[in-house]
């Protein structure tokens, strides 16, 4: 046992916002060995923070003071007093803390009492731990729901000009119209949630505004959960990692799962309705009659109301409208509690029958059907033999249901016996409420209401398990800051052992050669038996596509499943978020979030949680938002126009794409699968690998070389003991590669874990050696794999910013003897090296103090149409020869095509150059040229043109030769050609939406 006076615990009060406040516990007898460690390889979906140590310490004199005798039963905690120590000692309050060893502090987190005891001989013990902040955070929010967020800062109004905005990350935020960057707020992205869209190709340029709800950006999930005021720290967080990954993550979002777009009311009222004043006469005399289960064929009895009175949320919620005193129509789906009442007085001729005095609720769905009875109570009178006048009585009525959008309810009294003209009552009053104050409402947002945002929806999701599938799904180390522990640090695998590449790892390692005990056990294991089989699983769903693909290949679409040795165990990572598979919908890719009910109709339901990729927007055929609904008379489906006199507001020729898929900054095709799917269905079931090249899966780019690397026969673990100093440990970073030469060797290692005890005591070191590909030398030597990146100009003036592009070293261009890696660490270095020089010789200032507001578009006048967006020139204006700029990642270039703020338009050349301006009115469109081109795919088109067995086609493009922004129409000249692959025999052309976005050689094809 090591000596105990090493150890120094200070109590931190944080609580009163007094930092002078501290205690120092006694550290006599304690034992603090413990293990620092971020990940547990037995498990790769296991991450630790560094500590978490479970200690006693003994009831001295001093620490019963600061743990305020918290063993005697009569002990009391003034809540009203913050300090979290010494006689006001709250044992539910985790308490800063930090660990010295002598004068060195070695650990910095948080002091959680456990318990206390007291043994037989009557001494007195303090069981506490001490854990990491990473820890503590989830140890915080480990019983707290996403719904327990709170998202209200972004409450605004649901109309198609702030779903609109939203799309060019336009968000409002504390009433604030606000700009901002993709990540940031809110998006109504373009998703297909089953409401009133039918699969009639007639609908095809119609779009049901019920299909836009919000969805968060997932960066604004860790902002709630980080800023929750039921925190008992003040945490910060940073998600970092290479260029690639931070815009993946910021393209992120979380859609809304409901089956509906609805949110929840408190107990409330939300609004009520009276009847006073004149009192209404009833008799038998002036009712139809009844059949025999008291069912009404007319409903002329129906309460007048004449007073309508605002509930405490305000009548606006629900917007009911009173028509004609008698029936409230609904312009919202409200699932709620109606009650209602109604006072009477009845009197009664003799009669030879029972009567009944009936007060009814009456709902029907919409004006075309008959209402029906959905709640009724009654007062019975028997039979009499003389006339008689009862007293004033009172009949209460409380229901719940659902009231749908555009139905009705209405309140009815009538009297029910066979015996005529012996009956006659008078209503003094009658009231109804929508809402309770003892139940919740649950209300959906129509366009013009006040959009009440729950980012969490209302499926009860926990907050750990939500951050620890994102973790899990993009391999996320989670660690605290070392400059500042309350700031959590989340990064990917590949950026968090970054330094472990062959160009990094000597400068970046440090030395502990001289720590080592060469006298000691030094053991290693292979650990290539780490599993049998691994499963990186989503959460089945039963939306329309997951369930055709789980039909159809027996396993959920996206999910991987790694075969390893036969020696292992099975293991598996399931997440709590499901995979959206997107299909193709009238030339716009949208996830279907919903199922088919028994009639095979489209029916909206809750989904589990998903993420997909907010793409921007994305051209596509024009369409026009408004309301497709069904009408029951004509067994048929109509488009209602939300504005029918302002059409072109609510029409738009790009979509908000929400995808499974996105193009990262470096042109890789990346998707949110860990499988390749055996199918897809944006490309009509074509194959994924059409679509572009290098890392697409979750499981590519973020746990492929992880596995590689543990599954290598090469990867051993390396146990041994070192003499390891508090400074060691006060500095202890296991992104830092180790280098050690012992007695069996020298190498480059991983730090697994540390399990320390103090300086005079060795600690227990777990290394792993490290894993460099193509370590072993191949006869034809290795080439470089395409390396690129964004490169910007430096040196511009005031009032400009130099251009961004993307710098590309070719695949093949270095060769090397020794390895993969170091062929490619020279592409790397030219990059470093080349691509400034490149881009500071031939790249352009920017005059980033003028901006233009334009629309884009292959044709002038769909630019005059199009959604304005902010662009730069150089020149600082628009004239020919100005080359245009725009704000992505940097200042880049625009694509080729015409830009129009409505009264001018602009063509911009290959160059991104102003080559033609005009005036949009002298434009009667564009001219079409006779080109052959042979229509295929991306792999074979160029072929497919030489083959001499396809004959050429005579398209129709609108410029002399095809370029990139050219659009293509078919031999007629009036249908753009539908998407896909073309070639003249010498280049092949991509083309989306008729216009061509991709040009490739045909030079090297076979």
């Amino acid at each position: 046992m090591f000596q105990n006076d090493y150890y120094k615990i200070i109590l931190i009060d944080s609580t009163t916002g007094s930092t002078g406040n501290y205690a120092e516990l006694d550290c006599e007898g304690i034992d603090f060995s413990t293990t620092f460690q971020v990940s547990d390889i037995a498990d790769i979906t296991t991450r630790k923070d560094a500590i978490t140590k479970t200690i006693s310490f003994k009831a001295t004199k001093n620490n019963n003071l600061v743990f305020g005798n918290v063993s005697n039963f009569n002990r009391y905690v003034d809540e009203t007093v913050a300090l979290p120590f010494l006689f006001n000692f709250d044992i539910t309050q985790d308490i800063d803390a930090q660990v010295y060893e002598n004068s060195t502090l070695i650990f910095v987190g948080k002091l959680h009492f456990i318990s206390t005891s007291r043994d037989a001989q009557g001494n007195i013990n303090y069981d506490c731990d001490i854990e990491g902040y990473a820890i503590g955070l989830f140890l915080q929010i480990q019983n707290l729901l996403i719904s327990n967020l709170d998202f209200t800062p972004f409450n605004h109004t649901y109309n198609i000009y702030n779903i609109q905005d939203s799309w060019s990350n336009i968000y409002y935020k504390n009433a604030v119209r606000t700009t901002g960057t993709t990540g940031e707020g809110y998006v109504y992205p373009c998703i297909d949630y089953g409401m009133g869209i039918t699969d009639d190709t007639s609908f095809d340029n119609k779009m049901d505004y019920r299909n836009f709800r919000p969805a968060f950006y997932l960066r604004e999930y860790f902002n709630a959960i980080f800023n929750q005021s039921g925190l008992t720290d003040t945490y910060t967080y940073t998600v970092t990692g290479s260029t690639q990954f931070m815009d993946e993550f910021n393209k992120c979002i979380v859609p809304n799962n409901d089956s509906d777009f609805s949110y929840t009311v408190q107990p409330a009222i939300l609004f009520e309705v009276v009847k006073n004043g004149a009192t209404q006469q009833y008799g038998v005399n002036n009712q139809s009659h009844y059949d025999n289960v008291n069912k009404r064929t007319e409903f002329n009895n129906l309460i007048g109301f004449n007073t309508v009175i605002t509930g405490a949320t305000g009548q606006t919620i629900i917007n009911p409208a009173l028509i004609n005193g008698q029936k409230v129509i609904f312009n919202n789906r409200v699932n709620t509690t109606v009650t209602a009442s109604v006072t009477f007085q009845c009197f009664q001729s003799s009669a030879s029958n029972d009567a009944q005095f009936i007060f009814q609720c009456l709902y029907r769905d919409n004006d075309s059907e008959q209402f029906n009875n959905i709640g009724s109570v009654t007062r019975t009178y028997p039979k009499i033999s003389s006339e008689q006048l009862n007293p004033t009585e009172t009949l209460h009525l409380t229901l719940t249901n659902t009231f749908q959008a555009g139905s009705e309810m209405a309140f009815m009294i009538y009297i029910d016996t066979p015996s005529k003209n012996s009956y006659e009552c008078l209503i003094y009053s009658a009231d109804f409420s929508v809402g309770s104050d003892s139940a919740t409402s649950q209300i959906t947002i129509n366009i013009g209401d006040d959009a009440i945002l729950i980012g969490g929806n209302t499926q009860t999701i926990n907050q750990t398990d939500f951050l620890t599938s994102y973790i899990n799904m993009f391999n996320l180390y989670v660690y605290p800051d070392p400059n500042s522990p309350k700031n959590i640090i989340f990064t990917p695998y590949p950026d968090f052992y970054s330094n472990f590449t062959i160009d990094k790892l000597i400068n970046s390692s440090i030395d502990w050669t001289d720590k080592i005990d060469n006298n000691a056990t030094i053991t290693q294991t292979p650990v290539a038996d780490l599993f049998d089989l691994y499963a990186f699983t989503f959460t089945d769903d039963t939306d329309y596509f997951s369930k055709i693909y789980k039909d159809k290949y027996g396993d959920t679409y996206g999910n991987l499943t790694l075969t390893g040795n036969t020696n292992g165990s099975d293991k598996s990572m399931d997440l709590i978020f499901g995979s959206t598979p997107v299909a193709n919908y009238a030339n716009r890719n949208v996830p279907f979030l919903w199922e088919l009910d028994t009639n095979n109709l489209k029916k909206p339901k809750v989904t589990v949680p998903r993420i997909l990729f907010y793409n921007g927007l994305v051209s596509c055929p024009t369409y026009e938002i408004g309301e497709i609904s069904y009408s029951a008379s004509t067994l048929s489906y109509y488009f209602s126009h939300i504005q029918p006199l302002n059409v072109a507001s609510y029409t738009f020729h790009q979509y908000a794409e929400a995808n499974e898929y996105t193009l990262s900054p470096n042109g890789e095709f990346v998707d949110l699968t860990f499988g390749l799917p055996l199918e897809v269905y944006y490309t009509s079931g074509g194959d994924l690998s059409t679509y572009g090249s290098g890392k697409k899966t979750l499981y590519d780019r973020f746990y492929a070389d992880y596995i590689t690397e543990l599954t290598d026969s090469n990867t051993k673990i390396i146990e041994l003991s070192a003499y390891l100093t508090a400074q060691d440990i006060q500095t202890l970073d296991f992104r830092t590669p180790i280098y050690i030469n012992s007695v069996l060797g020298h190498n480059y290692f991983k730090l697994l874990s540390v399990d320390y005890s103090s300086s005079s005591q060795p600690a227990d070191i777990k290394l792993q050696t490290i894993y460099i590909k193509d370590v072993v030398a191949s006869p034809n030597g290795y080439d470089n794999v395409t390396t690129s990146g964004l490169v910007t100009k430096t040196g511009c003036g005031s009032g400009y910013t130099g251009e961004s592009t993307l710098y590309v070293v070719p695949a093949a261009k270095y060769h090397s003897t020794v390895s993969q890696a170091d062929a490619n660490l020279s592409a790397t270095i030219e990059l470093a090296a080349s691509g400034q020089t490149f881009i500071n010789n031939y790249g352009l200032c920017v005059n980033t103090g003028t901006s233009f507001n334009l629309g884009y578009g292959y044709t002038p006048t769909v630019a005059s149409a199009a959604t304005a967006t902010t662009y730069y020139t150089d020149s600082g204006n628009l004239g020919t020869g100005s080359t245009m700029f725009n704000l992505v990642s940097g200042y880049t270039r625009v694509s080729t095509g015409f830009y129009s703020d409505g009264t001018n338009f602009y063509e911009t050349d290959t160059t991104s150059s102003i080559i033609l301006t005009g005036l949009t009115s002298n434009i009667s469109g564009l001219t079409y040229d006779t080109y052959l081109i042979e229509g295929s795919n991306q792999f074979i088109s160029c072929q497919s043109a030489n083959d001499g067995v396809t004959e050429l086609i005579n398209y129709k493009i609108s410029d002399p030769y095809p370029l990139l922004g050219t659009v293509v129409k078919d031999s007629t000249g009036t249908t753009l050609v539908p998407d896909g692959w073309y070639s003249d025999m010498f280049t092949a052309y991509r083309t989306v939406s008729g216009v061509i976005t991709t040009i490739y050689s045909c030079s090297g094809v076979s």
